[in-house]
């Protein structure tokens, strides 16, 4: 029995020893290790507060591009009209497109802030326009145009003109709100130039709302951050966290190191007497934020953590006390046995299971199997979850995939068709713009009736394209003054009907590809004729064609003109349709007809 105890207690004292130092290794480990993930998901929900920065940011310079490429914004900007009625036209078409650009990039509550476009006072669209400043504006819809009379004085305004490159950023505190100006220059205004632009965009951002539009969710209770403009000037600092002047004690601490800062990677200092986590983010080029996190919130969360660590410890040490102290020596060398074999295992696929019978003892047997299992279920489960991973890895591709945003091309095209007209490649710049309008016009409301005018406009813009692509000589007439009428009809009616009479009008080489689309009304029915000078199809083919019936006639893939006919079919009844006939000039002419509709009746 007395050896029993001295074997007992030198376990005892090695396995307490053993154990105490691992715990002292694994608490500090542990510890650094809980923090560390504390610190990562601080700085990844910062990252996510500064992509929501960049997202606004990069709205308004969405907002700049469309002002900037805008044909129609262009051609508002040049009028030199004296005419009342003319004036009251261009003032509503401009209000119009400005309030739509505001509209579409708006992402947060409308309340939260305003859009304000100041012309400058020497173009003669803005005597259509009062003389407000930010402060002294009277309306409270989200978009207003003033001139720029009682502002181009204002430093700001001044300071905007100056950042050609950038958006200047400043703070209005006679009206309480955060400010970003860009100055607008049109590449289509043709009137004469000006240094200092056609007019300045201003997007005002109340002060109660900063928070939501570029802070974000803050990663703890007492999380704070402030923004920057370029200069480096303080211009907020978020309500909650730490006080105003702990910002300018970061910022000094920071100055001269920014550039090892990453958005979400962040630094120690301590400010005020307190130590703090610091992310500088800069890599917006016109607003900087700057993050703050007390290192007491990161050890508050960690606490808890580190409180059930120990206590799981504990009873693992009391646990191991138990099995020493009950433990005999008939089963001492079995064990070792047992665990030599155990400790062999360097993987559990390819090892012998009948290895690990070491004793006849029942207890040691019931070990045996118990492992055997053991190893039988992680072998189980490295197999389910290899397979669970697979599986994964699959949906998030599929995933991935499936949110490719089509808009997401628009706005690159308009990217790359901007960066044509600065570089002067106007020809390069109205394929990309034809395209773009193409893609849009295909892909946006594909179940919805269209106006005429904008069916014509997009064979415009295929005829550009083909045009430019084979250099060919295409020409597109539509003689009728019912050309500009809302007159609803299906998408895709004309543009299969054109493009037969380009790809298979079979005109001799060298001859000019003349196509003409006659537009007429008749009591009830809107009719269109769509002819060309080629040498055409045989009618009579073309109609079986259309009705499904068998003939010789070859045909490729395509949208084709018998779905056009079926969808003329579901949207307005089987007596209207497309039809194929030659007329007096023997031309073969595609004749569709339907009942005539008007947008503004329509309820699409």
């Amino acid at each position: 029995m007395a050896i029993r105890k001295k074997i007992s207690g030198l376990f005892l004292a090695i396995i307490l020893f053993f154990l105490l130092t691992f715990y002292i290794f694994m608490y500090f480990y542990f510890h650094n290790t809980v923090t560390a993930a504390v610190v990562e998901r601080q700085e990844a929900q910062i990252i996510a507060n500064c992509h929501l920065a960049s997202n606004f940011m990069d709205n308004l310079r969405q907002i700049t591009i469309h002002f900037i490429s805008d044909r129609a914004i262009g051609s508002q900007l040049s009028s030199t009209s004296t005419e009342p009625m003319e004036h009251l036209q261009v003032r509503a078409a401009l209000q119009s497109q400005f309030s739509h650009y505001s509209l579409l990039t708006m992402s947060h509550d409308v309340n939260s802030y305003r859009y304000t476009l100041f012309l400058n006072d020497r173009l003669p669209i803005s005597s259509m326009f009062e003389a407000r400043t930010l402060s002294t504006n009277p309306y409270s819809t989200v978009s207003n145009i003033f001139t720029n009379t009682l502002v181009k004085d204002d430093l700001w305004y001044k300071n905007t003109l100056e950042a050609s490159n950038y958006t200047c950023v400043f703070n209005n505190e006679s009206s309480g709100e955060l400010c970003l100006a860009k100055k607008i220059q049109n590449t289509r205004y043709t009137g004469p130039y000006y240094k200092d632009g056609q007019a300045v965009m201003v997007i005002s951002i109340k002060m109660p709302y900063i928070d939501s539009v570029f802070g974000g969710i803050p990663p703890t209770p007492n999380s704070g951050y402030a923004l920057l403009n370029k200069k480096g000037q303080l211009l907020y600092s978020s309500p909650r966290g730490p006080d105003h002047s702990f910002y300018a004690e970061a910022l000094a601490a920071v100055s001269g190191n920014t550039a090892l800062y990453q958005a979400g990677t962040g630094s120690h200092h301590v400010i005020g007497g307190e130590p703090y986590l610091v992310n500088f983010d800069d890599s917006d080029q016109d607003i900087t934020l700057l993050s703050l996190t007390p290192y007491s919130d990161i050890n508050r969360t960690v606490r808890p953590v580190m409180v059930r660590f120990s206590v799981i410890s504990l009873l693992i040490t009391l646990c191991a006390m138990a099995i020493v102290f009950t433990a005999s020596d008939r089963i001492t060398r079995p064990i070792i046995l047992l665990s030599e074999v155990i400790g062999s295992i360097i993987d559990t696929r390819t090892f012998d299971l009948k290895s690990l019978h070491v004793s006849e003892d029942r207890e040691i047997i019931s070990l045996e199997e118990s492992f055997t299992k053991l190893i039988i279920n992680n072998n189980r489960l490295i197999h389910d979850v290899q397979a669970q991973e697979i599986k994964q890895k699959n949906a998030e591709l599929r995933a991935l995939q499936a949110q490719i945003d089509p808009h997401f091309i628009f706005n690159a095209m308009d990217a790359v068709n901007w960066i044509a007209l600065t570089r002067d490649q106007d020809d390069l710049a109205e394929i990309l713009a034809s395209i773009a309008n193409l893609m849009r016009y295909s892909i946006m409301e594909a179940d919805q009736l269209i106006p005429l005018k904008k069916e014509l406009s997009n064979i415009g813009e295929y005829i550009a394209i083909y045009r430019l692509q084979h250099q060919g000589d295409i020409r597109l007439s539509v003689p009728s003054e019912d050309a500009s009428s809302d007159t609803l009809i299906p998408k895709f009616t004309l543009q299969p009907l054109v493009e037969n009479s380009i790809r298979y009008g079979g005109q001799p080489a060298g001859t000019a590809i003349e196509i003409t689309v006659f537009v007429t009304h008749e009591a009830d029915r809107f009719i269109l004729e769509v002819s060309d000078n080629g040498q055409g199809c045989d009618p009579d083919l073309l109609n079986e064609y259309l009705t499904y019936k068998t003939n010789n006639l070859k045909v490729t893939n395509g949208f084709g003109i018998r779905n056009v006919n079926d969808r003329i079919h579901l949207h307005f009844g089987l007596e209207s349709g497309l039809k194929y006939y030659v007329d007096e000039n023997n031309r073969l002419t595609a004749r569709v007809e339907f009942k005539y509709r008007e947008a503004s009746a329509a309820k699409l």
